[in-house]
């Protein structure tokens, strides 16, 4: 039968260098791929694929993970942008259809931060845009590049 095989989805983001002013990546922390597989599980990091090949590639799999990444766009759940940042069309695309899909095959689905969030507005939810409270510290961000 063999591990289960988790889906995880990956973070796209740009990174410019001297070499490529535009460069697009898919990007994965370790901590996700590590974590499944110590859990017994055989990760496999998803392309950003859609209509049917999401299907295909849900074919594929026991489980997906949702996992973190930029602000989703507030127009995703209704409100206009008021402090959501990096906000990006394609992946809030990809990771929407995808949770969606997942949802309706009664697939295991885990969202960790953005995933979380993606998870909820595939369902029908909303999300308050900024939620740090006053004197506590920062949410993490990632360094634009």
């Amino acid at each position: 039968m063999g591990r289960p095989r988790v889906l995880v989805t990956p973070w796209r983001r740009e990174l410019k260098t001297a070499l490529d002013p535009e460069c697009d990546l898919l990007t994965i922390a370790p901590d996700y791929t590590n974590a499944v597989r110590r859990s017994g599980g055989l990760p496999i990091i998803a392309a950003h694929v859609e209509g049917d090949e999401i299907e295909e590639l849900l074919d594929t799999v026991d489980a997906l993970l949702l996992s973190g990444g930029q602000d989703m766009n507030p127009a995703r759940y209704g409100q206009d942008n008021t402090s959501s940042r990096g906000p990006r069309e394609d992946s809030d695309e990809f990771d929407l259809a995808i949770a969606r899909a997942a949802l309706d095959r009664g697939l295991p689905i885990l969202g960790v931060c953005r995933g979380a969030q993606v998870l909820n507005v595939a369902m029908g939810g909303d999300l308050k845009q900024e939620v740090q409270a006053e004197g506590e510290h920062a949410h993490p961000t990632y360094v634009e590049m």
